[in-house]
């Protein structure tokens, strides 16, 4: 392995002076060939293991013994950029250039140098040259090109993109090229030329005639471009670019009829592009802002989208919006949770999911799908809040609480949230009778809003029922039916504070003024009226109260027993 190793080092050794005394304008003693040599072999041993900065040292060494060669100098400049030193490559690559300016790559490298920092002036003579004494590499041609159309040479640029076509024919690439450039220069005429060009030496290339229809269509030359759509539906009858633009056009010339088929076509084509449909759905929609017939013909297309494609979720999501914006609010609620199924996980769906849940009371749905969403964005308080909700609602109290306080973690900044989550704790704990917590989260929660009716009630109804607190109930009963005037709820837990405080009077004065606000429908609300009457010794108005209640569903069970024996049971 190492006499095999040695042996082409020595050959390189044997052969490197000969190349170089080849690039050199200087004759060199035999001392200072030998030493030249030397540098020569370790700058190129260190370049072969990319030790830059060591090879470097090794070529600029040479160059201190011959200034006049050619392959030097390249070496320096080309080092220099691989050090990433552009400034200092530059000197280099010219001199090498001066001292022989027929070697294809020296050239090669100082134009592309000179390309990459956009002089392109000094790029554009370097470029010309090589493709006059390389004329069959296309890449050179392209590069000469290229700088042209920086320097906005754009004629001089199209007679070479001309030089590259008659030796590779017509490509998509050459034309389209020479179409834009006509079209900076304002000349639409040798542009549409192009197009034609390229189509007709492509006749059965779809694509080509799309973009030359498209260039029709949009410089007024509606006529062309339909004859040319039907050539493409000739050859692909349900090709739904062809179709999408005919309708485009016939849209605009007010065949609504032939434009609405060929629509149809193009949006059951599950080849047409999902974004494209999108597109034109929120179009037609828009449409139907103002026009019902419109918002019919984007409902029948959406539908046709999802038949063609029924796993992207993308055009759920729109459905549901759409849904949604109807107020068809169960339907909306259904195409989201197809969007999440299908694996659309943006966190603006899943949280809009859970409010549709909550808002349809979906309880057993919410509390999977916000199991769901928790998985997906553990730090989203949303989830916690919602789980929580439903799973009070559905009398899982101890789930409830182990969802609420494990979200009360991830609430910051944001006093709304965690009063919503107090609340909730706390009526979580006052169902499972753990009174002390259940107070102790209320609290909390009317110190973030000590003017919100639905807590105030809430609290003081919980505190009348268990007989503490009263003057504090009845304080918060008062204050919260001032805040919150005429609600039949909130008037009877004021009417039952002033009970439990035996202030039977005006607890009468205000049942009876809950009852007119809603309250006469209430089972609760009609015994809670029979024990206050019956406080004030109306034994029999108390008993009529009592059986209006009982053929109510809330009445407290009870309700028989007080009949029967007309005494208060409580």
């Amino acid at each position: 392995m190492i006499k095999k190793t040695s042996n082409i080092l020595w050959v390189v050794l044997f052969a490197l002076p000969v190349f170089l005394q080849a690039q050199s304008n200087k004759e060199l003693s035999e001392k200072n060939q030998k030493k030249f040599d030397y540098y020569f072999f370790e700058a190129e041993k260190y370049k072969q293991i990319e030790r830059f900065d060591i090879a470097l040292e090794g070529y600029l060494k040479c160059y201190d013994i011959d200034e006049t060669n050619a392959t030097i100098a390249f070496e320096i400049g080309r080092t220099y950029l691989k050090l990433g030193n552009a400034t200092e490559a530059l000197p280099y690559l010219e001199k090498a250039y001066e001292l022989d300016a027929n070697n294809r790559w020296i050239t090669l490298e100082l134009a592309d140098f000179y390309t990459a920092t956009k002089d392109y002036e000094k790029a554009t003579p370097l470029f010309i040259e090589l493709t006059k004494n390389y004329p069959s590499k296309i890449e050179y041609k392209f590069e000469l090109a290229q700088n042209l159309f920086a320097q906005k040479r754009y004629l001089e640029c199209i007679d070479v993109l001309n030089e590259v076509e008659a030796l590779t024919g017509i490509s998509s690439d050459l034309s389209r090229q020479k179409k834009d450039i006509y079209l900076v220069l304002d000349d639409a005429d040798n542009a549409q030329k192009e197009l034609e060009a390229l189509a007709n030496a492509y006749p059965n290339n779809l694509e080509y005639k799309g973009v030359l229809a498209q260039f029709y269509t949009a410089n007024n030359q509606e006529e062309k471009a339909i004859a040319v759509y039907r050539q493409m539906l000739k050859q692909a009858p349900n090709d739904p670019r062809a179709h999408l633009d005919l309708a485009i056009i016939y849209q605009n010339q007010e065949v609504y009829d032939s434009s609405y088929n060929h629509l149809k076509v193009a949006m059951a084509s599950p080849d047409l592009e999902v974004p494209k449909k999108i597109q034109v759905l929120y179009s037609v929609f828009q449409l139907g802002q103002k026009d019902t017939a419109f918002k019919k013909m984007g409902y029948d297309l959406l539908k046709l989208c999802i038949q063609a494609t029924p796993n992207e979720a993308v055009l759920y999501a729109l459905q549901a919006e759409i849904q949604l914006n109807n107020n068809e609010i169960l339907a909306g609620r259904n195409s989201l949770k197809k969007t999440t199924q299908l694996g659309l996980n943006k966190l603006q769906i899943w949280s809009e999911l859970l409010l549709l849940d909550a808002q349809l009371e979906l309880n057993d749905s919410l509390v999977t799908d916000a199991t769901l969403f928790i998985e997906l964005y553990p730090n989203q308080p949303l989830g916690y809040l919602m789980a929580g909700s439903a799973n009070l609602q559905l009398e899982n109290y101890q789930n409830a609480i182990d969802d609420l306080e494990a979200g009360l973690d991830f609430v910051i900044d944001n006093p709304e949230l965690e009063f919503q989550f107090y609340i909730t704790i706390a009526d979580a704990y006052h169902r499972l009778n753990d009174n002390l917590k259940s107070d102790n989260y209320f609290d909390k929660a009317l110190e973030i809003k000590p003017n919100d009716p639905g807590t105030l009630n809430n609290y003081a109804y919980y505190l009348s029922v268990r007989g503490v607190r009263l003057k504090e109930a009845l304080q918060m009963a008062e204050k919260c039916n001032n805040l919150a005037p005429n609600n039949g709820i909130f008037l009877d837990t004021w009417a039952w504070a002033l009970y439990k405080n035996g202030k039977y009077v005006l607890a009468l004065e205000k049942i009876e003024l809950c009852a007119q606000y809603g309250g006469a429908d209430s089972g609760e609300v009609l015994e809670h009226w029979g024990d206050i009457l019956f406080k004030l010794n109306k034994i029999p108005e108390a008993v009529e109260k009592w059986k209006q209640a009982a053929s109510k569903q809330d009445a407290s069970e009870n309700i028989q027993k007080k009949i029967e024996t007309q005494q208060l049971y409580e």
